[in-house]
Protein backbone atom coordinates (compact mmCIF):
# COMPACT_ATOMS: atom_id res chain seq x y z
CA UNK A 1 0.00 0.00 0.00
CA UNK A 2 2.74 2.63 1.09
CA UNK A 3 4.87 2.06 -2.46
CA UNK A 4 1.62 2.92 -4.13
CA UNK A 5 1.35 5.99 -2.43
CA UNK A 6 4.78 6.46 -3.14
CA UNK A 7 3.89 5.68 -6.89
CA UNK A 8 0.74 8.30 -6.90
CA UNK A 9 2.92 11.41 -5.05
CA UNK A 10 5.61 10.77 -7.46
CA UNK A 11 3.54 10.34 -10.64
CA UNK A 12 1.72 14.18 -9.45
CA UNK A 13 5.30 15.19 -8.61
CA UNK A 14 6.29 14.83 -12.19
CA UNK A 15 3.02 16.10 -13.30
CA UNK A 16 3.67 19.06 -11.16
CA UNK A 17 7.53 19.60 -13.00
CA UNK A 18 5.82 19.35 -16.26
CA UNK A 19 3.33 21.91 -16.11
CA UNK A 20 6.36 24.60 -15.61
CA UNK A 21 7.42 23.68 -18.84
CA UNK A 22 6.80 22.74 -22.22
CA UNK A 23 6.50 20.12 -24.18
CA UNK A 24 9.53 19.62 -25.90
CA UNK A 25 10.57 18.91 -21.85
CA UNK A 26 7.86 17.29 -21.07
CA UNK A 27 8.69 14.77 -23.76
CA UNK A 28 12.54 14.62 -22.95
CA UNK A 29 11.75 13.87 -19.73
CA UNK A 30 9.70 11.05 -20.73
CA UNK A 31 12.86 9.61 -23.08
CA UNK A 32 15.04 10.26 -20.44
CA UNK A 33 12.85 7.91 -18.24
CA UNK A 34 12.44 5.22 -20.57
CA UNK A 35 15.86 5.14 -21.99
CA UNK A 36 17.33 4.69 -17.92
CA UNK A 37 14.95 2.68 -16.06
CA UNK A 38 12.53 1.35 -18.85
CA UNK A 39 15.83 -0.37 -20.65
CA UNK A 40 17.51 -1.72 -17.23
CA UNK A 41 14.22 -3.41 -16.19
CA UNK A 42 14.36 -5.21 -19.30
CA UNK A 43 18.25 -6.10 -19.11
CA UNK A 44 18.73 -8.68 -16.75
CA UNK A 45 16.31 -10.80 -18.92
CA UNK A 46 19.34 -13.83 -19.50
CA UNK A 47 20.36 -13.78 -15.75
CA UNK A 48 16.34 -14.06 -15.07
CA UNK A 49 15.89 -17.07 -17.55
CA UNK A 50 18.92 -18.84 -16.62
CA UNK A 51 18.00 -18.90 -12.88
CA UNK A 52 14.84 -20.37 -14.11
CA UNK A 53 16.50 -23.34 -15.54
CA UNK A 54 19.01 -23.61 -12.84
CA UNK A 55 22.38 -22.44 -15.41
CA UNK A 56 25.27 -21.46 -12.79
CA UNK A 57 27.28 -20.12 -16.42
CA UNK A 58 26.40 -17.75 -19.34
CA UNK A 59 24.93 -19.74 -22.03
CA UNK A 60 25.51 -19.26 -25.36
CA UNK A 61 22.47 -20.78 -26.70
CA UNK A 62 20.27 -18.60 -24.48
CA UNK A 63 21.46 -15.54 -26.16
CA UNK A 64 21.68 -16.62 -29.71
CA UNK A 65 17.59 -18.08 -28.81
CA UNK A 66 17.18 -14.86 -27.36
CA UNK A 67 18.64 -12.37 -29.87
CA UNK A 68 16.86 -15.11 -32.57
CA UNK A 69 13.27 -14.31 -31.23
CA UNK A 70 14.40 -10.12 -31.61
CA UNK A 71 15.12 -10.68 -35.43
CA UNK A 72 12.18 -12.81 -36.17
CA UNK A 73 9.87 -10.70 -34.52
CA UNK A 74 11.25 -7.91 -36.04
CA UNK A 75 10.43 -9.36 -39.58
CA UNK A 76 7.12 -10.78 -38.95
CA UNK A 77 6.18 -7.39 -37.69
CA UNK A 78 6.93 -5.72 -40.77
CA UNK A 79 5.02 -8.59 -43.25
CA UNK A 80 2.09 -8.90 -40.79
CA UNK A 81 1.70 -4.94 -39.45
CA UNK A 82 -1.72 -4.87 -38.22
CA UNK A 83 -1.56 -8.25 -36.55
CA UNK A 84 1.49 -7.83 -35.19
CA UNK A 85 0.48 -4.58 -33.34
CA UNK A 86 -2.89 -6.30 -32.05
CA UNK A 87 -0.62 -9.19 -30.90
CA UNK A 88 1.64 -6.23 -29.43
CA UNK A 89 -1.43 -4.81 -27.28
CA UNK A 90 -2.83 -8.23 -26.09
CA UNK A 91 0.65 -9.19 -24.76
CA UNK A 92 1.40 -5.86 -23.69
CA UNK A 93 -1.58 -5.67 -21.50
CA UNK A 94 -1.21 -9.18 -19.86
CA UNK A 95 2.41 -8.10 -19.42
CA UNK A 96 1.12 -4.69 -17.77
CA UNK A 97 -1.64 -6.42 -15.65
CA UNK A 98 0.54 -9.37 -14.56
CA UNK A 99 3.11 -6.96 -13.18
CA UNK A 100 0.25 -5.18 -11.06
CA UNK A 101 -2.36 -7.44 -10.57
CA UNK A 102 -0.47 -10.75 -9.97
CA UNK A 103 -0.07 -10.38 -6.00
CA UNK A 104 -3.91 -10.29 -5.62
CA UNK A 105 -4.50 -13.71 -7.24
CA UNK A 106 -5.17 -16.39 -4.88
CA UNK A 107 -5.24 -19.33 -7.01
CA UNK A 108 -4.52 -21.00 -9.86
CA UNK A 109 -6.45 -20.46 -13.19
CA UNK A 110 -6.69 -21.44 -16.80
CA UNK A 111 -8.68 -18.37 -16.45
CA UNK A 112 -6.79 -15.77 -14.26
CA UNK A 113 -4.64 -14.42 -17.64
CA UNK A 114 -8.64 -12.58 -18.52
CA UNK A 115 -8.03 -9.98 -15.15
CA UNK A 116 -4.56 -8.78 -16.72
CA UNK A 117 -5.20 -8.46 -20.48
CA UNK A 118 -8.24 -6.66 -19.37
CA UNK A 119 -6.40 -4.69 -17.13
CA UNK A 120 -3.78 -3.79 -19.38
CA UNK A 121 -6.05 -3.02 -22.29
CA UNK A 122 -7.61 -0.92 -19.87
CA UNK A 123 -4.56 1.16 -19.17
CA UNK A 124 -3.88 1.21 -22.95
CA UNK A 125 -6.94 2.52 -24.07
CA UNK A 126 -6.73 5.30 -21.51
CA UNK A 127 -3.55 6.65 -22.84
CA UNK A 128 -4.90 5.83 -26.12
CA UNK A 129 -8.36 7.96 -25.82
CA UNK A 130 -6.49 10.57 -24.24
CA UNK A 131 -4.39 11.42 -27.33
CA UNK A 132 -6.47 10.00 -30.15
CA UNK A 133 -5.38 12.36 -32.50
CA UNK A 134 -1.76 11.89 -32.32
CA UNK A 135 -2.22 8.15 -31.98
CA UNK A 136 -4.54 7.66 -35.17
CA UNK A 137 -2.19 9.86 -37.09
CA UNK A 138 0.65 7.28 -36.12
CA UNK A 139 -0.85 4.52 -36.72
CA UNK A 140 -2.23 5.64 -40.29
CA UNK A 141 1.20 6.32 -41.68
CA UNK A 142 2.93 3.24 -39.70
CA UNK A 143 0.01 0.41 -40.61
CA UNK A 144 -2.19 1.89 -43.04
CA UNK A 145 -6.16 3.62 -43.22
CA UNK A 146 -8.06 1.62 -40.87
CA UNK A 147 -10.59 3.04 -38.71
CA UNK A 148 -8.59 3.63 -35.58
CA UNK A 149 -11.13 5.52 -33.90
CA UNK A 150 -13.53 3.22 -33.83
CA UNK A 151 -11.09 0.79 -32.79
CA UNK A 152 -10.11 2.74 -29.69
CA UNK A 153 -13.43 3.47 -29.18
CA UNK A 154 -14.35 -0.64 -29.33
CA UNK A 155 -11.04 -1.25 -27.07
CA UNK A 156 -11.56 0.93 -24.35
CA UNK A 157 -15.39 -0.44 -24.64
CA UNK A 158 -13.92 -3.78 -23.96
CA UNK A 159 -11.88 -2.98 -21.82
CA UNK A 160 -14.31 -1.14 -19.05
CA UNK A 161 -17.07 -4.26 -19.26
CA UNK A 162 -14.59 -6.77 -19.42
CA UNK A 163 -12.26 -5.30 -16.21
CA UNK A 164 -15.64 -4.70 -14.27
CA UNK A 165 -17.35 -8.20 -14.85
CA UNK A 166 -14.07 -10.31 -14.76
CA UNK A 167 -13.23 -8.33 -11.33
CA UNK A 168 -16.75 -8.82 -10.13
CA UNK A 169 -17.07 -12.36 -11.06
CA UNK A 170 -13.25 -13.64 -9.83
CA UNK A 171 -14.24 -11.41 -6.42
CA UNK A 172 -16.78 -13.31 -5.71
CA UNK A 173 -15.85 -16.23 -6.40
CA UNK A 174 -12.58 -15.79 -4.59
CA UNK A 175 -10.64 -15.86 -7.11
CA UNK A 176 -8.50 -12.62 -6.65
CA UNK A 177 -8.62 -10.28 -4.10
CA UNK A 178 -8.73 -6.56 -4.58
CA UNK A 179 -8.99 -3.29 -2.95
CA UNK A 180 -11.90 -2.19 -5.25
CA UNK A 181 -11.35 1.91 -3.71
CA UNK A 182 -7.48 1.74 -4.21
CA UNK A 183 -7.60 0.72 -8.03
CA UNK A 184 -10.31 3.00 -8.86
CA UNK A 185 -7.71 5.74 -7.31
CA UNK A 186 -5.05 4.49 -9.01
CA UNK A 187 -6.77 4.57 -12.45
CA UNK A 188 -8.40 8.06 -11.55
CA UNK A 189 -4.74 9.22 -10.77
CA UNK A 190 -3.58 7.95 -14.10
CA UNK A 191 -6.42 9.53 -16.03
CA UNK A 192 -6.01 12.89 -14.77
CA UNK A 193 -2.22 12.43 -16.08
CA UNK A 194 -2.87 11.31 -19.38
CA UNK A 195 -5.35 14.02 -20.10
CA UNK A 196 -2.73 16.74 -18.99
CA UNK A 197 0.43 15.17 -20.69
CA UNK A 198 1.70 14.57 -23.99
CA UNK A 199 1.34 11.04 -25.54
CA UNK A 200 5.13 10.16 -24.69
CA UNK A 201 4.96 11.39 -20.75
CA UNK A 202 1.61 9.42 -20.37
CA UNK A 203 3.38 5.97 -21.80
CA UNK A 204 6.61 6.76 -19.56
CA UNK A 205 4.59 7.75 -16.51
CA UNK A 206 2.81 4.16 -16.68
CA UNK A 207 5.49 2.18 -18.48
CA UNK A 208 8.68 3.73 -15.72
CA UNK A 209 6.54 4.57 -12.28
CA UNK A 210 3.65 1.91 -12.42
CA UNK A 211 5.45 -1.40 -14.13
CA UNK A 212 9.56 -1.09 -14.79
CA UNK A 213 10.14 0.32 -11.05
CA UNK A 214 8.03 -2.70 -9.60
CA UNK A 215 9.66 -4.65 -11.94
CA UNK A 216 13.06 -4.13 -10.98
CA UNK A 217 11.36 -4.61 -7.56
CA UNK A 218 10.18 -8.45 -8.16
CA UNK A 219 13.43 -9.18 -10.16
CA UNK A 220 15.73 -8.30 -7.22
CA UNK A 221 13.68 -10.45 -4.83
CA UNK A 222 13.71 -13.52 -7.79
CA UNK A 223 17.49 -13.32 -7.92
CA UNK A 224 18.77 -12.15 -4.45
CA UNK A 225 16.46 -13.62 -2.38
CA UNK A 226 15.26 -9.86 -0.48
CA UNK A 227 15.55 -6.27 -1.50
CA UNK A 228 18.35 -4.72 -0.43
CA UNK A 229 21.12 -2.38 -1.20
CA UNK A 230 23.42 -4.81 -1.78
CA UNK A 231 20.71 -6.42 -4.32
CA UNK A 232 20.21 -3.40 -5.88
CA UNK A 233 24.31 -3.26 -6.77
CA UNK A 234 24.43 -6.74 -8.04
CA UNK A 235 21.44 -6.07 -10.53
CA UNK A 236 23.05 -2.97 -12.21
CA UNK A 237 26.04 -4.94 -12.40
CA UNK A 238 24.59 -8.05 -14.17
CA UNK A 239 22.40 -6.09 -16.58
CA UNK A 240 24.85 -2.89 -16.96
CA UNK A 241 26.36 -4.60 -20.55
CA UNK A 242 22.98 -5.49 -22.22
CA UNK A 243 21.96 -2.31 -20.50
CA UNK A 244 24.72 -0.15 -21.80
CA UNK A 245 24.43 -1.55 -25.48
CA UNK A 246 20.84 -1.37 -25.46
CA UNK A 247 20.89 2.22 -24.18
CA UNK A 248 23.48 2.79 -27.77
CA UNK A 249 21.10 1.39 -29.38
CA UNK A 250 18.34 3.45 -28.83
CA UNK A 251 20.08 6.71 -29.48
CA UNK A 252 21.12 5.39 -32.64
CA UNK A 253 17.86 4.64 -33.13
CA UNK A 254 16.16 7.64 -31.93
CA UNK A 255 19.05 10.03 -33.89
CA UNK A 256 17.21 8.51 -37.04
CA UNK A 257 13.79 8.41 -36.15
CA UNK A 258 12.80 11.39 -37.96
CA UNK A 259 13.73 9.71 -40.81
CA UNK A 260 12.04 6.12 -40.00
CA UNK A 261 8.80 7.99 -39.09
CA UNK A 262 8.57 9.90 -42.38
CA UNK A 263 10.20 7.02 -44.32
CA UNK A 264 8.71 3.85 -42.87
CA UNK A 265 6.96 4.41 -39.71
CA UNK A 266 6.42 1.25 -39.03
CA UNK A 267 10.23 0.13 -38.98
CA UNK A 268 9.84 1.73 -35.53
CA UNK A 269 7.02 -0.06 -34.46
CA UNK A 270 8.44 -3.36 -35.40
CA UNK A 271 11.65 -2.67 -33.28
CA UNK A 272 9.22 -1.60 -30.13
CA UNK A 273 7.09 -5.27 -30.99
CA UNK A 274 10.89 -7.13 -31.28
CA UNK A 275 12.48 -6.27 -28.12
CA UNK A 276 9.13 -6.49 -26.15
CA UNK A 277 7.60 -10.03 -27.14
CA UNK A 278 10.74 -12.05 -25.69
CA UNK A 279 10.98 -10.08 -22.66
CA UNK A 280 7.10 -10.60 -22.13
CA UNK A 281 7.99 -14.55 -22.27
CA UNK A 282 10.38 -14.30 -19.91
CA UNK A 283 8.80 -12.22 -17.50
CA UNK A 284 5.55 -14.48 -17.71
CA UNK A 285 7.58 -17.85 -17.20
CA UNK A 286 9.04 -16.87 -14.18
CA UNK A 287 6.32 -15.79 -12.77
CA UNK A 288 4.24 -18.53 -13.56
CA UNK A 289 4.89 -20.29 -10.65
CA UNK A 290 5.96 -17.59 -8.46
Amino acid sequence: MYFNQLQIITSFFLLWIITQSGSDLEDTIGLCLTLTFGILHGANDLNLIQKKINLTKRNITILIFYLSVIVFSFFIALQLPIISFLTFIIISSFHFGEQHLSKMVKVKSNFVWLVYVFYGLLIFSLIFKSHSEFVVEILTASIGFYDWRLIIQIIFLCSIIGTTLIWAIFQKIGWIEINLFKELIIVFVLTIIFLNTTLLFSFAIYFIIWHAIPSIKDQIIYLEGKISTKGFIQYLKSSFIFWIISFAGALIILEKTKIILQERPMIFLALIFSFTLPHIFIISLISKNN
